[in-house]
């Protein structure tokens, strides 16, 4: 019987996990419908595995412009959040692949009180181009929400206005994926096919949706030489909780040098990390002998340890991994009980060095190769991959 997992990341990343590793369905898919002709304006029907406070905005309208431009608006009554951040993504004639960006994307800020509205003016349509939008909306009410507004439209073979609404369409939003509906109560809703996986203390999700949207809280601040084979330290400090920041819906993590936060020279000194959050002393200080210098970067680690744990599933990363000798941003898989601590094993979900040129005169080491494997006590597996450019050059 499998173990459970959690998640844990260094540097930026977002995670999304689905229940049920055979199922591979795009989720835009199930929140579109084809709309044929112009004609057909009328609002989605709400599926029935879904729910809304009624609070909420639910609907979505596009207004084609002459000679060109696109206008998306999501109307209120909107949550609450001092500023809104938004990202508007818009494809023609293609669907969205994953988390990828648009054709056209525009990041905006918005005060409270104002419209979620964007024009992209040099979105130039013809008649039966299709029109396919993902809209993206943080905000904070004392804890931070996401919501997520996704569908297409296709553009009317009649006559349109400059500056005038003459299509509407009606769409309905996606739930915050971080509170699935199926996650709401005991009962499950009507025509779910329960999904084989299991989180968080046997919790069944139907088949498909996701069972978390990985927005990390938790950061270990700890040095030491478990799970890594280096000593290494992560600090509070290098964690900045960035509701900006669209395509990581994760916090950001940011290496700093050693000396410049405890001084010169200090990679030769001895370092007793304060506020250590490890239940082994030993783990919290580390003394430089000789060539054994003390690790020149410090970085952060963030995890779901205490928050979620599943059994099965698939998880889709898109990740822009930092630039820089000594960095080597990580994504692993580890069990949920370590019973055999460090030799209980670690699924390495991505590995890449943040060097640009790093090479033994055989075999490249550098950012441009992405690693991932398994990791147990009677040996490791892994697989590489090479690109011409860095990991650090897009997401």
């Amino acid at each position: 019987d499998p173990s459970p997992f959690n998640l844990q990341l260094s540097e930026r990343a977002l995670a999304f996990i689905r229940g049920d590793s055979y199922i591979n369905r795009s989720r835009q898919s199930t929140f579109t419908q084809d709309l044929n002709s112009a004609e057909n304006l009328e609002p989605l029907q709400t599926p029935v595995c879904c729910r809304h406070n009624t609070a909420d905005n639910k609907f979505t309208s596009l207004e084609f412009l002459k000679p060109s431009g696109l206008k998306i608006t999501i109307p209120g009554p909107y949550p609450k959040s001092p500023v809104y951040l938004l990202q508007f993504h818009v494809n023609v004639n293609h669907e969205f692949k994953g988390l990828k960006r648009g054709d056209f994307n525009q990041e905006v800020t918005l005060p409270n009180g104002t419209d979620w509205s964007h024009t992209f003016p040099d979105i130039k349509l013809q008649e039966g181009d299709s029109v396919y939008f993902w809209v993206e909306v943080k905000g904070e009410d004392d804890v931070r929400w996401f919501r997520e507004y996704k569908g297409f439209k296709q553009f009317p073979r009649v006559g349109s206005v400059e500056g005038q609404q003459v299509d509407r369409l009606g769409i309905l939003p996606l739930e915050p994926a971080g509170v699935p509906s199926t996650l709401n109560g005991d009962s499950q809703p009507k025509n779910c096919q329960l999904s084989i996986t299991t989180f968080n203390y046997g919790k069944r999700p139907c088949a498909g949706d996701p069972i978390h949207r990985v927005e990390f809280h938790t950061v270990e601040q700890i040095g030491g030489y478990e799970p890594e084979e280096k000593f290494t330290v992560f600090s509070h400090n290098n964690v900045v909780k960035n509701v900006s920041d669209y395509h990581t819906a994760v916090d950001s993590i940011t290496p700093v040098l050693l000396e410049d936060r405890y001084g010169p020279n200090f990679v030769d000194r001895s370092l007793r990390l304060p506020d250590c959050t490890s239940k082994d002393p030993d783990l919290c200080i580390a003394r430089a002998m000789g060539y054994f210098i003390l690790p020149p970067v410090i970085s952060g680690r963030e995890t779901t340890k205490n928050s979620l744990f599943f059994r099965y599933g698939v998880l889709e990363v898109t990740a822009k991994l930092p630039t820089g000798d000594w960095v080597v941003p990580e994504m692993w898989l580890l069990p949920k009980n370590r019973v055999y601590g460090n030799k209980s094993g670690k699924i390495i979900m991505a590995l890449s060095r943040g060097n640009r040129q790093l090479s033994d005169g055989r075999q490249d080491y550098s950012s441009r190769v992405l690693e991932a494997g398994v990791v147990t006590s009677a040996g490791n597996q892994m697989f590489r991959t090479q690109q011409s450019r860095t990991r650090s050059d897009d997401y």
